[in-house]
């Protein structure tokens, strides 16, 4: 039985293994950095500003992502506006 540990990689070879492990993390970072913050167009502005306070993120945040997330971000207005007792914004919404 052989209880010899291997040898290190010392290697240029044995340096690429970690190659794209710093890609990712260098390409995660460079992503992050960069975002600039999005807004809205006046009239849109306008109906976020005339929905209840605690709704208006989610306004926006809906108005922001458009049709991509427009079902999942209505859900989420709904349930809020309910939890509120908006129940006539909450039906408009669902």
């Amino acid at each position: 039985m052989n209880l010899r540990k291997p040898p290190k990689m010392t290697s240029f070879i044995g340096n690429l293994s970690r190659l794209p492990l710093a890609c990712c993390v260098a390409m995660a970072i460079a992503g992050c950095a960069g975002n600039p913050k999005m807004s809205l167009s006046a009239h849109l502005q306008a109906d976020v500003d005339n929905k209840p306070k605690l709704l208006q993120p989610l306004y926006q945040k809906l108005y922001l992502e458009g049709k991509r997330n427009q079902v999942l971000n209505g859900m989420q207005i709904g349930l809020a506006a309910m939890e509120l007792r908006e129940f006539d914004l909450a039906h408009r919404i669902f």
